[in-house]
């Protein structure tokens, strides 16, 4: 399972580089977002290791279930729409 998320990861950046090559954007300016919907801790932490340092999570409880074991990483930031790297509020 490491190895196919690693190199997905890899394929997907070189695609970004790809498009923003033909587009005329620089890399630097591009963001690749990982959604967490129902992804365990343990898989964001071999996508960690791929590279992956900006997460999206739509639910707030699956938030602070993951949250938690992924602060341990000071690189890693959190999305949820507005919220950057915090915990919002259940809904």
């Amino acid at each position: 399972m490491g190895n196919l998320v690693k190199e997905n990861f890899k394929v997907v950046r070189q695609q970004m580089k790809l498009a923003c090559l033909a587009s005329g954007r620089k890399i630097e300016d591009v963001q690749l977002l990982l959604a967490t919907k129902t992804v365990p801790p343990e898989k964001l932490q071999v996508a960690m290791q791929a590279g992956a340092n900006l997460f999206g999570e739509n639910k707030a409880q699956e938030l602070r279930e993951k949250f938690p074991f992924m602060q341990q990483y000071n690189q890693v930031e959190w999305r949820d729409g507005l919220y950057y790297t915090s915990i919002p509020a259940r809904r």
